[in-house]
């Protein structure tokens, strides 16, 4: 199967092929998200031997650090390029010497504990190979979360995939000369559609077609690169490149923060959006503003301060993250909810707070009561100018809730946060079954055997120590 390529020369335009490459598109795509399966092997790689022009022998690398992409607004017209979707994850590199299964971050950490399911699915693959990829954690609607990849700490989080759209090493062979073409070809048929390592597929479309329905399909971007590019270890030029698709949202504004010690007139502004006639808090922006827009606003904020908050759940304005655990204090003042401006931002989280948002000015041509949450459109639906799609995730069967390293964890479960704690104490010593096994078990059980417990009376029998 051929790689799609774009010759981007204005003489080489070929109006005729636009509808060919939107099915082809189609064809791939549909294939680009699905539950976690058993993998199988490609026989083309499973041989013991190897041979390819411009492949150079070489022993197996300890470490590779990523060949990376250049952000740019477009991307030139000359010059024949790949197109593929940009994942919202984590960049990592595997490095798979049959069943040793090394899975490194770009400054080379391991993710192994992290996200030990690929790693079992990669010793599945059974190959000497190494990888280039992005780990992601990919909703019901096939598209992907950073909050929830954030978070995720056991199969019961999220479903888990590893999108390789890469291969760098294969049976004592560098193939990092090669042509980006080449090497693409060697990836087809390596993984099953189903499993949780997929192929991330090439696209044969118009730049604006397919950031047209990357935008309306809550996609982070694309990236570019030449088809004829050699892999290049740490090195960030022009021959990938990546565009990111900016989400935008409407929203009300509820207040403003200022810093303590802070010689701006305000810090950040407090943006909610309606949900049948309830404000909700949205997020916390405190880009976007230069010193005269501050000044203008603040004129406007004046007449409209009020002494409640407009929100249903005031806002914790002081509350500590994972990324600013030593905030600075901030006072608040609360605005009563008429102006509407236009915001910027990467990824709507869970709790329905915008990540990276950006001020984009005011819009007063919109009546605050008609200013909702925008819902990307079902990854699953076709755009109106490329079809585009990426099926739905079919309901998988329950794994794991707890994972296998940590002995105390925390889940949130109906909105109540459970801790648990001593999980590798061992409950059954003959056989070595631990406390998280039997919680793992438990889960696993539940959605069998709850409907025949509902309301009926137990009798619970304590075992702190094991039953034998």
């Amino acid at each position: 199967m051929s790689i799609p390529v774009i010759k981007n020369k204005k003489s080489q335009a070929n109006k005729s092929n636009k509808k060919a490459s939107a099915s082809k598109t189609v064809k791939k795509i549909e294939k680009l998200t699905s539950p976690d399966a058993a993998q199988e092997v490609s026989p083309k790689l499973s041989k013991s031997t190897f041979k390819i022009t411009g492949a150079t022998k070489t022993p197996f690398p300890d470490f590779i650090s990523p060949m990376l992409s250049t952000l740019v607004v477009e991307i030139p017209q000359e010059g024949e390029w790949i197109y593929e979707i940009k994942w919202d994850g984590y960049r990592a590199i595997s490095y798979c010497n049959k069943n040793d299964i090394k899975i490194l971050s770009r400054n080379n950490k391991s993710f192994n504990d992290k996200f030990y399911p690929l790693v079992s699915a990669l010793q599945m693959l059974n190959l000497q190979a190494v990888f280039d990829g992005e780990i992601v954690v990919l909703k019901n609607t096939g598209i992907t979360s950073f909050s929830d990849l954030q978070n995720w700490r056991s199969e019961a989080d999220g479903e888990l995939a590893y999108y390789i759209f890469d291969i760098l090493w294969l049976n004592g062979y560098s193939l990092m000369g090669l042509p980006l073409t080449k090497r693409k070809e060697l990836l087809k048929g390596i993984f099953n559609s189903e499993g949780s390592i997929k192929e991330s597929l090439s696209f044969s479309t118009s730049v604006s077609q397919f950031l047209e329905a990357a935008k309306k399909m809550g996609l982070e971007g694309m990236i570019a690169k030449r088809a004829d590019s050699q892999y290049l270890p740490d090195y960030r030029g022009k021959d990938w490149l990546k565009i990111k698709v900016q989400n935008s949202q409407e929203a009300v504004i509820g207040g403003y923060t200022k810093n303590e010690n802070s010689p701006n007139l305000f810090s950040a502004i407090l943006v909610g959006v309606y949900d049948n006639g309830i404000l909700n808090f949205t997020g916390k922006i405190g880009t976007g503003f230069n010193v005269e827009m501050q000044r203008e606003l603040m004129n406007k904020f004046k007449p409209l301060i009020i002494s409640k908050s407009p929100f249903i759940i005031e806002p914790d304005v002081n509350k500590p993250s994972r990324f600013r655990p030593n905030p600075p204090h901030a006072d608040v003042v609360w605005l009563s909810p008429k102006l509407v401006c236009e915001v910027q931002f990467t990824e709507m989280t869970n709790d329905g707070v915008m990540r990276h948002p950006s001020f984009k000015g005011l819009r007063e041509d919109k009546n605050e009561k008609t200013v909702h949450a925008e819902v990307p459109e079902n990854s699953s639906r076709i755009s109106n100018n490329l079809d585009l799609k990426i099926p739905s995730i079919k309901t998988a069967e329950r794994k794991s809730l707890l994972n296998p390293s940590e002995d105390t964890q925390t889940k949130i479960i109906k909105n109540r946060e459970l801790k648990f704690n001593h999980l590798s104490k061992v409950f059954w010593p003959k056989d070595g079954y631990t406390k998280r096994d039997l919680l793992n078990y438990y889960y696993q059980v539940a959605p069998y055997i709850l409907p025949y417990l509902k309301n009926r009376p137990q009798s619970l029998n304590r075992f702190p120590n094991g039953i034998d």
